[in-house]
């Protein structure tokens, strides 16, 4: 249930939703981030760098912030290191965004990713990868985690869902218990 942008092509929708407006342009699950060719206007770079700005928040923040919604809407929560994201990545993010009403995706830390994935990696820092996944339309809210156990930010967040993909065992998912 989007409108047409007429500004950009007929494949482009405005998402809009009657309790939050999102005047940007979507490009299927990406937001475009880069600087739109002159004939589109001015204006919508930076107000998509805006908003993907808001959706990263602190894990303190965003506990606060997640407080205030408890109850009204069911919080989906889901965590990895989103590295070199791929269509997998951006179908699992749809997916589990279908499962509530907010989504919530927290990143390990880079020597998290370090530690995990070997001295090569991670490829995209933490800031790249942050702003990344808030550019992904499913997601409403980035954090990240230190360590690679992402039980404690689990326990102060609460989210009433709790997501992996389908190669994590049940008994194998950190914070399930």
């Amino acid at each position: 249930p989007g409108q047409r942008c007429g500004c950009i092509s007929s494949r482009v929708f405005l998402r809009t939703q009657p309790a939050r407006r999102r005047p940007w342009p979507c490009y299927g699950y990406l937001r475009y981030s880069a600087p739109l060719p002159s004939r589109f206007g001015s204006g919508h770079s930076t107000r998509t760098m805006e908003l993907i700005q808001s959706k990263i928040k602190s894990p303190k923040l965003l506990a606060s912030l997640l407080k205030k919604k408890r109850g009204k809407r069911k919080i989906v929560f889901t965590n990895g290191c989103f590295d070199v994201l791929h269509l997998g990545h951006v179908t699992y993010l749809e997916k589990a965004r279908r499962q509530g009403a907010l989504l919530v995706v927290a990143l390990d830390t880079d020597e998290a990713v370090r530690k995990q994935k070997g001295d090569l990696r991670p490829l995209n820092t933490l800031t790249d990868r942050l702003q990344v996944i808030a550019a992904l339309a499913s997601v409403d809210y980035v954090t990240w985690f230190d360590g690679s156990d992402p039980r404690p930010l689990i326990r102060t967040l609460k989210p009433d869902i709790l997501v992996k993909g389908g190669d994590w065992k049940p008994g194998q998912i950190l914070g399930s218990e």
